[in-house]
């Protein structure tokens, strides 16, 4: 008999450890991400410079994280998995500036192309493509209000025109974060 109930006990336990394996959260690589189960995306959502920046993306084959107060979105699936070239959406809120702070390095840009301007969260942007520091990157800058101007750089190994690149672009969103 104590036989059972020890081995019953166990069993309890054992189906308590899984369920509390189950139930935490995939944070993406950010504290303010949370998992969506139903469609297996995760929503990162993250205050750079007094607006907060939101997007979703795949859960498992993106990893997003802040680095120098820069929202980065990466094509791989974990932060050991980032390397200096993979795939990446980077988002930079500046406040206080005007669309010209993203010409700062324009001298260092190569092949500086215009391209048609997109709407990104609801936000008419300016586009060009450009080569710096060994990537293609292509561009979008735009003004969210009149204190917050924001540039999204995006490798040209993302396809934006279709996929789960177009997805995490069409989500991203801007919120002016209450003071």
């Amino acid at each position: 008999m104590k036989r059972i109930i020890l081995l019953l006990g166990l069993l309890v336990l054992g189906v308590l450890i899984v369920a509390g394996c189950k139930a935490k959260k995939d944070d993406g690589g950010t504290g303010a991400a949370s998992g969506n189960a139903k469609s297996n995306v995760v929503t990162v959502s993250e205050d750079l410079r007094g607006m907060t920046v939101s997007c979703e993306y795949p859960k498992g084959n993106w990893f997003a994280r802040v680095k120098n107060v820069q929202l980065e979105i990466h094509n791989v699936p974990t932060e050991s998995d980032v390397k200096y070239t993979s795939p990446l959406i980077w988002i930079n809120v500046q406040k206080g500036e005007k669309l010209d702070y993203y010409d700062t390095f324009k001298k260092d840009f190569k092949d500086l192309k215009d391209i048609p301007n997109k709407t990104i969260a609801g936000i008419d942007m300016k586009g060009r493509t450009y080569g710096e520091d060994g990537s293609d990157w292509i561009q979008y800058i735009g003004e969210i209000d009149s204190e917050h101007v924001v540039s999204i750089k995006i490798t040209s190994s993302i396809n934006i025109e279709s996929g789960e690149g177009k997805d995490v672009i069409n989500s991203i969103k801007f919120e002016k974060t209450a003071e």
